[in-house]
């Protein structure tokens, strides 16, 4: 697997976890998950621009 597939999968869960977390929401978990998955974009999108 390549590091854009972790990223992606990265991504799948944090979105699956938050989307869990409208049925029994916790604060703490939702803040995890939502700076879980703002790293994992700024961290696509720095990997993107040191590639080009």
């Amino acid at each position: 697997m390549d590091a854009k597939s972790y990223a992606y999968l990265n991504i799948t869960g944090c979105l699956c976890s938050l989307y869990s977390l409208s049925y029994d929401f916790n604060l703490a978990a939702f803040v995890s998950q939502a700076f879980w998955l703002l790293f994992t974009l700024v961290g696509m999108r720095a990997s993107s621009r040191s590639l080009s």
